[in-house]
């Protein structure tokens, strides 16, 4: 795997992310829409140490499914299972 280049080192501040009470649906839409490696990163970890992350990420992927070009949405659902 390649090192993280320079825009991946940091992570993208993302919308309606309120520390302390988790993740919510819709931080968990702009992580997969609009992040880069390190968001999805730990978009994962989140995932494997809280089961209502992964409920959240189905959630948000379902809505997506209908477009084939929308390929993030498609990995994510197939992560979630």
């Amino acid at each position: 795997m390649p090192p993280l280049s320079s825009s991946c080192k940091t992570r993208m501040e993302h919308r309606h992310i309120q520390s302390g009470l988790g993740l919510s649906a819709t931080a968990v839409d702009d992580i997969i829409d609009r992040g880069g490696r390190a968001d999805w990163a730990f978009l994962r970890d989140a995932s494997r140490e809280d089961s209502s992350v992964m409920a959240k990420i189905r959630r948000v992927c379902a809505a997506h499914l209908h477009d084939p070009q929308d390929q993030k949405y498609h990995l994510w659902s197939l992560y979630a299972g």
